[in-house]
């Protein structure tokens, strides 16, 4: 069966193509990482939701991103290690550790950040200024 057939008259053509969309995305930027950092995607998930947040846990983390906390966890303990981020006991809870970005972590997401940026740019930039701003309400509707 190929590409072009699963589009049509697909029983789930949303979810089909949101994660085919995704797939390709993953695939190509988990492969630079790979390389380029000797990390997996679901570690630069890790980075790129401290980057944006600045301090969070691994649970909060695996909810938001809808990974298994296991996952999470080997990722924490990967990156920790080469230090790109660290890992602190919470002040009220010690139960859970707060993670924040190392000064190391902060530079891998600032150098990833821009060419995620240019992917999507190639993903989307077929869209119109107007189809473009409808996406996001969509999604998040």
């Amino acid at each position: 069966m190929n590409a072009g057939r699963m589009l049509q008259n697909n029983p789930t053509p949303i979810a089909y193509r949101i994660n085919a969309l995704a797939n390709d995305y993953i695939a190509g930027n988990g492969a630079f990482l790979e390389s380029e950092y000797g990390l997996l995607w679901h570690e630069w998930v890790v980075v790129f939701c401290l980057g944006h947040v600045g301090v969070w846990n691994a649970n909060g983390i695996a909810a938001a991103t809808h990974r298994p906390k296991n996952t999470i966890g080997r990722a924490v303990n990967k990156l920790v290690e080469l230090s790109y981020i660290a890992r602190t006991p919470h002040p009220e809870d010690a139960r859970v550790y707060d993670l924040t970005l190392t000064a190391r972590g902060r530079r891998l997401f600032d150098e990833v950040v821009p060419r995620l940026q240019v992917v999507e740019q190639e993903v989307f930039g077929g869209l119109t200024k107007e189809e473009h701003a409808a996406v996001l309400p969509i999604l998040d509707k």
